[in-house]
């Protein structure tokens, strides 16, 4: 909708200015400076003299903003007022190219709350949501001088991040599968670790069951301590009393 109202706008200028900020990312004042000596075609980029951040940089140009590039330079060649352009490729003052995106082409579009600063981010997220660049690429490409405003397009390249280390994933055979937690089988003893609890008798076999199975051989608990009480007439033991609660608190010990 925004094309199509720029196409049909009165000023010729407008689309093209309109597709190069979404096709190149670059600022309204390197638009609008930008002359047909600074094209390499041959290269593929725009050389851009005078920038925001006071540093010149080399922009890469797509195929559409080469071809955008080709038609504006076939209109000037045609343009008897070319001189009073002076070489730039967009014959636009900043507000010529103010009042016709915002008087003109806004209204008849329909988008609500959009500026011409804003095509600039737009295409920087499109670059970042392709996967196809990284972080360093992309400040190549936009000219911020620091990158810590890029950031904000961080999260866009984070899922792509996750499919290109897909990409590169050893061969790990088969899919993983959790098999739960490994039981020890050898003797502890022989591992260094002293043995704690009743002895387990591993040469009795396996006690079979009614259902034809077999259960853990048989503990072997120590046979309770036996207090002797003896009769203070005879001197004799007169009878064997074991006492339940020394054994138990000795086994808790154990």
């Amino acid at each position: 909708a925004l094309l199509d109202a720029a196409r049909n706008d009165e000023n010729p200028y407008l689309e093209p200015a309109i597709v190069l900020a979404l096709e190149t990312a670059m600022r309204r004042g390197e638009l609008l400076s930008l002359r047909a000596a600074d094209i390499n075609f041959e290269l593929r980029y725009a050389f851009l003299r005078e920038t925001k951040n006071g540093r010149s940089r080399k922009v890469p140009l797509s195929t559409r903003a080469m071809q955008v590039i080709r038609a504006l330079m076939e209109l000037q060649a045609d343009d008897s007022n070319k001189s009073e352009a002076d070489g730039r490729l967009l014959s636009l003052t900043p507000n010529a190219l103010k009042k016709g995106f915002f008087d003109r082409v806004i209204p008849k579009s329909g988008v609500v709350d959009l500026h011409f600063h804003d095509l600039r981010h737009e295409a920087i997220s499109r670059f970042a949501e392709s996967g196809r660049f990284g972080l360093l690429e992309l400040q190549s490409i936009s000219g911020h001088r620091d990158m810590r405003m890029l950031q904000r397009y961080a999260h866009l390249c984070a899922g792509n991040l996750a499919v290109k280390m897909d990409e590169i994933q050893v061969n790990m055979g088969e899919s993983y599968v959790h098999r739960g937690r490994l039981r020890r089988t050898g003797n502890r003893e022989e591992d260094g670790v002293p043995s704690v609890g009743p002895q387990v008798d591993h040469s009795l076999s396996p006690r079979p069951t009614v259902g034809g199975g077999a259960t853990h051989p048989e503990i072997i608990l120590p046979e309770p301590e036996v207090e002797c009480k003896s009769s203070a007439a005879s001197g004799k033991c007169s009878g064997q009393v074991i006492n339940f609660s020394d054994e138990v608190r000795r086994r808790a010990r154990a």
